[in-house]
């Protein structure tokens, strides 16, 4: 049984994104979490923000572990569980390669956001609809604590890319004003959102949304209450 119906693969073709619901069950979400708190305990995560002037921001935190393989034999089984293996080859076919795997933190409060950017900017695949990414959000995602946002129908154009100020290595590149006044846009949850406003991912922990390399996206900060730590989005991607 297929784990995607032809209207969800024309969807991602066209859109340029897709979002599984229950994908994951309440137990494999639970290890997840269990795994990435014991990889915090340890201290492999480097919080990769900056101030504008270049040095380590003191005032905010992106905590990023890259790559993820070699911290867990967890996360390193992952892309190759069944559901995951049927999943990228329904999305962008046989045979593919695994590219790379890591985990971001956003801690309440000040956890920075990720700029607007398209992961193609970083591999530069001739097809962006042969690249594919997997963000899986152990925590539920919304607009107070960093759920990625993202504009479709951007995927298969390429922008150009500027180092982000605000982080020792990342890159990014600012919506294209006439598309951000033409767009029309949705919440993932299906009801309607402020039109001037690009799509949020306000996603439960169950739900995956899964997109091409070519895709337009980012994340919001976390600027929620600290509880527990929110925002832990786990990115796989693969390239055929």
């Amino acid at each position: 049984m297929n784990i995607f119906s032809k209207i969800e693969v024309q969807r991602f073709v066209q859109e340029g994104f897709i979002v599984k619901h229950h994908f994951f069950d309440a137990s494999e979400v639970e290890i997840m979490q269990k795994e990435t708190n014991r990889l915090l305990e340890e201290g492999t995560f480097r919080n990769v923000s900056t101030d504008e002037d270049g040095n380590p921001s003191e005032t905010s935190q992106n905590l990023q572990l890259i790559p993820l393989y070699d911290q867990s034999r967890i996360f390193r089984a992952l892309p190759f569980q069944e559901k995951m293996i049927r999943a990228v080859s329904e999305l962008i076919g046989d045979p593919y390669l695994l590219r790379l795997d890591q985990i971001f933190v956003k801690p309440a409060r000040n956890g920075l956001g990720t700029s607007w950017h398209q992961d193609n900017a970083y591999f530069n695949i001739e097809n962006p609809l042969k690249g594919l990414a997997a963000w899986i959000a152990i925590d539920d995602a919304n607009s107070r604590n960093g759920a990625m946002q993202l504009i479709p129908g951007l995927h298969q154009q390429q922008f150009e890319h500027q180092r982000d100020p605000f982080s020792d290595h990342h890159i990014r590149c600012n919506p294209p004003e006439e598309q951000a006044r033409r767009r029309d846009f949705f919440l993932l949850r299906g009801s309607p959102s402020d039109r001037s406003q690009p799509v949020g991912t306000f996603t439960g922990r169950s739900r995956i949304p899964l997109h091409p390399s070519g895709l337009y996206h980012g994340t919001g900060a976390s600027l929620s209450q600290p509880m527990p730590l929110h925002d832990r989005p786990q990115g796989i991607r693969w390239k055929k």
